[in-house]
């Protein structure tokens, strides 16, 4: 009989330093409507703490190539702060489904 090894997955330090920094979003329509999105892709409720985590280390990395692509000046100012703006609100919406994740756990 063969086991099955399952992989236990956590969220990186470095990914837990910038949750810890960052303000979660009130629970709102939209944090619902993200949350929706996932759940009908089928990603299971709650999501797993590394998911939530994982995504919003993405909302946090287009954060980071809007500023080099700023820095880099091939966007407007006006386009770098759209940018820097839906990325703050990503991450602070993905914040707030990890806090959900982690006390559906406890």
């Amino acid at each position: 009989m063969v086991s099955k090894m399952e992989t236990q997955y956590k969220t990186p330090k470095q990914t837990k330093l910038l949750l810890s920094s960052t303000i979660a979003s009130p629970d709102s329509t939209i944090s619902a409507q993200a949350l929706a999105g996932i759940i009908m892709a089928g990603w299971p409720d709650p999501l797993p703490e590394h998911i939530a985590s994982a995504i919003f280390m993405g909302c946090s990395y287009v954060m980071n190539l809007g500023k080099m692509a700023y820095d880099a000046g091939t966007i407007t100012p006006e386009e770098h702060a759209a940018i820097q703006g839906v990325s703050e609100l990503s991450m602070q919406i993905w914040k707030n489904i990890y806090d959900q994740s982690i006390k559906q756990v406890k």
